[in-house]
């Protein structure tokens, strides 16, 4: 990431969107890093005795010439593959791997993931697609229809597509990376990258291009922003989208316990889960970004109901056994789908209305540091009168 660009996010007040007026200079030159990347040693700077973490952290070109001043191992690492543009490569991409490789591994985040820019720079880029053809010669099917090298989402999916091609094919080859296929990529999205103010179509045809592109080759795909930047480039994500159901991985959180309770927050896209949230702080000599890795329930049972779906008969919500144990489980009473107003709480006196319907129970379990987990009953037989 940018730094700090997603942390401020909340605030969305000196954030604006890229004009597609911009020139190619402006949209295709990479940020330099601070000082060269030359002499960054690719040997672990840890002794033995090194102090470990819980937490993950995520580098790129910024953290070129600081590596050696991270002293403690962390659980998990995320990767920039890029120098701040989705058309160019972290310059110290290859040290930043290997450095990577000595995570300790101990959540269920992968030790090591990747990261990559995003963007819909449109004609204004250094290159832009003129037909289903991607940078590098390869013709794809296009769900959006065919690209004649104009603005719109059609040439944006193509750009995407190609730019998560070259992440893959030829930036993480070439700084020695294991196949990209078994990586976890996170796409990263914010508002500091190129986009089209106006296209929001064109923007999320972009990063669905990169998803789509990734799991074709039976890659892992997440999203990286905050709600807000989110909605502001991408709109509202559609439930048949490719964007759809995709892990979250959220920015913004002010620490690390802040960051646990972010667990619970809506993730990015229907159907998704917020897999990572992230925060700032200055633990190490230097500011780095931490990451909590969000747990996940391993045992959750449907809720069962119990009792006669007879009007004036009172129904009961079992909820089983889970594992962990959850610290709060809400209840939604529903009638053949409809939540019944002030219905929330583990009983249910069936009334009159509801004669002839079903009615079912939506629960939901929740516990700091965890991902909220959702569940509905089977529902009951038609309530008899």
């Amino acid at each position: 990431m940018k730094r700090s660009a997603l942390a401020l996010a909340a605030t969305a007040i000196a954030l604006v969107l890229p004009s597609q007026a911009l020139s190619a200079a402006a949209v295709d030159t990479p940020a330099t890093p601070g000082g060269s990347p030359s002499g960054v040693s690719t040997t672990a700077p840890y002794s033995a005795a090194a102090a470990t973490s819980v937490y993950g952290i995520d580098i790129s070109y910024p953290q070129c010439n600081s590596l050696g001043s991270i002293t403690t191992i962390p659980s998990f690492t995320i990767v920039g593959v890029n120098n701040g543009l989705a058309n160019a490569a972290n310059p110290c991409l290859k040290a930043e791997l290997e450095w990577a490789a000595q995570s300790t591994g101990s959540t269920t985040q992968p030790k090591v993931a990747l990261y990559i820019n995003t963007g819909n720079p449109g004609l204004a880029g250094k290159w832009w697609p003129t037909s289903n053809t991607t940078k590098s010669g390869l013709k794809i099917s296009n769900p959006l229809g065919t690209c004649a090298g104009k603005a719109g989402a059609a040439c944006a999916y193509v750009y995407g597509y190609s730019m998560a091609l070259d992440d893959a094919q030829t930036f993480l080859p070439a700084a020695g990376g294991a196949a990209a296929s078994t990586y976890f990529w996170w796409l990263d999205v914010e508002t500091i990258n190129s986009w089209s103010e106006k296209d929001i179509a064109g923007n999320a045809a972009s990063i669905a291009g990169m998803a789509t592109y990734l799991k074709s080759i039976k890659a892992k795909v997440g999203i990286y922003s905050t709600a807000y930047q989110w909605k502001l480039i991408a709109g509202t994500t559609k439930a048949t989208s490719t964007l759809a159901k995709l892990p979250s991985w959220l920015a913004g959180a002010s620490s690390s316990a802040n960051a646990a309770a972010r667990c619970a927050y809506p993730p990015l896209t229907a159907g998704g889960r917020v897999s990572v949230v992230q925060w700032k702080e200055k633990k190490e000599s230097i500011e780095l970004d931490y990451n909590y890795s969000c747990k996940t329930f391993t045992t959750t049972p449907k809720p069962k109901v119990t009792g006669t779906a007879k009007v004036g008969k009172k129904l009961t919500s079992a909820a089983g056994t889970w594992a962990p144990s959850y610290s709060k489980l809400t209840y939604q009473w529903k009638v053949n789908g409809k939540a019944i107003a002030r219905a929330t709480t583990r009983f249910h006196t069936i009334t009159k209305a509801e004669a002839g319907k079903r009615i079912t129970v939506t629960t939901t379990a929740t516990k700091t540091g965890y991902t909220p987990v959702v569940l509905t009953s089977a529902s009951t037989a038609k309530v008899a009168k």
